[in-house]
């Protein structure tokens, strides 16, 4: 008889810890869909700060959008460019095709301006030096998320050729027809 109670005894702890490791993993599977959901809700918000409705070269709408983003890499300000490469209208900066969209770690407001197909503004980069230095101090992945970047002191101007991207989104356009 006592070989009978070992056995059944043996198979009840058997299946106790089957199904503790069900809950373990049930638990480990919620808390990283938790913490998804939270990176990803951060990823989204944005908080439009300045659009400039500016006219290209051919007489059509660029508007050029800038935005507070945030997002897990820490760049906070996104710069969209929207609009036509003709002499297409639009209404609003959200009714517009984007052409264009990057971000950085500060943009000057006032700073887009286009002369002739030349979009250009001012920009400041991230201190990724000094970033990477604080990620690698950061044991726990947690605060990672919250870690938010320097940027450089001196600022950049940028300035891009809106013709490159007129002529993606034509191509793109033709071969659809």
């Amino acid at each position: 008889m006592t070989k009978v109670t070992q056995h059944i005894y043996k198979h009840q702890i058997q299946s106790q810890n089957k199904s503790k490791g069900f809950w373990a993993h049930l638990l480990l599977i919620l808390l990283v869909s938790l913490v998804s959901v939270k990176v990803s809700a951060q990823e989204v918000r944005s908080e439009i700060l300045k659009t400039h409705k500016l006219s290209n070269s051919k007489g059509g709408d660029v508007y050029v959008v800038i935005q507070r983003v945030e997002n897990i890499m820490g760049v906070p300000y996104q710069l969209e460019v929207r609009g036509s490469c003709d002499k297409k209208f639009y209404k609003s900066a959200s009714e517009a095709p984007l052409l264009n969209v990057q971000n950085y770690c500060d943009v000057k407001l006032s700073s887009p301006k286009i002369s002739g197909n030349s979009l250009s503004f001012t920009y400041r980069a991230v201190d990724a030096k000094r970033f990477n230095q604080l990620t690698r101090k950061i044991d726990d992945p947690e605060k990672l998320i919250h870690l938010r970047p320097t940027c450089l002191k001196t600022a950049e101007k940028e300035s891009w050729n809106l013709e490159t991207y007129c002529k993606s989104s034509h191509e793109d356009s033709s071969e659809g027809n």
